[in-house]
């Protein structure tokens, strides 16, 4: 009897000893930090900062090792940060000068990006997962528009030897990770932002919108201010950040506006998109930097109605016509060069229901000249052209590589959809890996307004009119 019992013991232990065994090897792979980072795009990078500050912390979701990732990412940009302002006493020129201004602004940003994801994400206050995933492009692309900029101006030992790849790479393992919780989130039924109340949607939606107004500008000096920055920075120095409107009165306005980062609910109203027009002349040639070439929104909330801004790029493209003009001797057309930089943004341009025509000035001599419908300007570059006029001058490979090498050919997306005309032949179009016909409309509409810039959610109270499918 008492053999029977202890043998009915020992089979009681070890039955919970399998037990245990096997709950303790289901969490193992969850709980252990090597595993978690061997899921990353960077698992190096990964093992050495999560080890450093984060050792004792075992994960049981995708979501909380995110949040990690994310944080690290944080704490980098601020030391990236640091090192940047060290540099602005070693500032010896306008070149100099000029980089260092968009890097430090930049890493700034990044910062205030990094915050809004990490905020956004533990918190789920009005943040979906498309939300931190676009905070988390945003921030990615900052770095690499500084490093951009040092190359354009020729002083890149300058910056880029403070340029530690270690914060691009957290950021990209935050994207990856992210985008593997990123889901289709459709909780917006109206076609208005979360953020538009019923009021504000009214107002916009109103034709007396402009009686509403906060300032007015006016090129004849009827208004408060004559330009439309000087109207910008008056409406940054208020005490609180609700809805603040500038009426735009009729006029072109020569100037590079920015909207910064704490001045958030700016409405500009326009007198009409033929009306008024804010236009920017400023570009490297010029000595400025690409970043700070073009018009800057930074601030939240932003919405410009019944504005042309003659220099704004566009994700997408729709019933557009555009004009491709006579290059300078020697030289091609590239009519897009996108650049995202890791498979995981959310960015890319897609041209859809549009005309692709030669300029005036191109026209007679176009068969002198090759024009392409794009170039990879950086490793993951993405661009769809969609059901689009094709005019004959398209040079029949379609996609031109960048310089003579090989660079990017199997990691960007170029694709054509059902386009039409002369030049949509595909027959004789590159034959890189990344270059897709696309046949399918379930891929084909991954580029459309709907799913590439989520534009549902935030077009319709623009009053631009828009497709949202193919």
């Amino acid at each position: 009897m008492a053999t029977k019992i202890r043998s009915l013991a020992i089979f009681f232990i070890f039955l919970l000893s399998s037990i245990f065994f096997s709950a303790e090897s289901k969490s193992s792979k969850a709980s252990n930090i090597a595993w978690w980072c061997n899921e990353t795009p960077h698992p190096e990078t990964c093992k050495y900062f999560v080890n450093q500050r984060h050792q004792h912390f075992a994960p049981n979701h995708r979501s909380e090792f995110r949040n990690i990732m994310v944080q690290l990412a944080l704490e980098r940009a601020l030391g990236a940060q640091r090192q940047v302002f060290r540099l602005k006493p070693k500032c010896q020129s306008h070149d100099h000068r000029a980089v260092w201004i968009d890097c430090f602004k930049l890493h700034a940003d990044t910062i205030v990006q990094l915050n809004r994801t990490l905020q956004g994400i533990q918190t789920k206050n009005g943040c979906t997962n498309f939300d931190a995933q676009t905070w988390l492009s945003t921030a990615l692309t900052n770095i690499q528009t500084c490093r951009t900029g040092s190359l354009d101006f020729n002083v890149s030992d300058f910056i880029m030897p403070i340029m530690s790849n270690n914060l691009s790479e957290l950021i990209s393992n935050s994207l990856a990770l992210n985008g593997v919780l990123l889901s289709v989130e459709d909780n917006n039924t109206e076609g208005f932002p979360r953020w538009f109340s019923r009021n504000e949607r009214r107002l916009l939606q109103s034709s007396s919108i402009t009686a509403k107004a906060n300032l007015v500008v006016a090129q004849d000096g009827s208004g408060h201010f004559r330009t439309v920055q000087a109207a910008l920075d008056a409406a940054a120095k208020r005490r609180y950040g609700t809805r603040f409107i500038i009426h735009v009165k009729r006029g072109v306005y020569r100037e590079n506006i920015e909207v910064g980062i704490n001045n958030n609910n700016i409405w500009l109203i326009g007198d009409g998109l033929r009306s008024t027009i804010i236009a920017s002349g400023r570009s490297v040639g010029g000595g400025y930097t690409t970043y700070s070439s073009a018009t800057g929104i930074d601030g939240l909330r932003f919405v410009a109605r019944g504005i042309t801004f003659s220099n704004t790029a566009a994700v997408v493209f729709q019933n557009c016509i555009i004009y491709v003009r006579k290059p300078l001797n020697g030289q091609a057309n590239m009519i897009t060069a996108q650049a995202r930089n890791d498979p995981f943004q959310n960015t890319g341009i897609a041209i859809h229901n549009s005309q692709i025509l030669p300029a005036p000035d191109l026209k007679p001599v176009a068969g002198a000249f090759q024009t392409y419908l794009g170039r990879p300007w950086m490793q993951y570059s993405r661009t769809v052209v969609l059901k689009t006029y094709l005019d004959g001058f398209i040079n029949p490979a379609g996609w031109s590589q960048w310089g003579n090498g090989n660079f990017a050919l199997d990691t960007l997306y170029y694709g054509e959809y059902k386009n039409f005309g002369p030049g949509s032949s595909t027959k004789q179009r590159v034959t890189w890996k990344g270059f897709h016909v696309i046949t399918s409309s379930i891929e084909a509409s991954r580029f459309t307004v709907a799913s590439l810039i989520a534009g549902q959610s935030w077009l319709p109270a623009t009053g631009v009119p828009f497709i949202s499918g193919l």
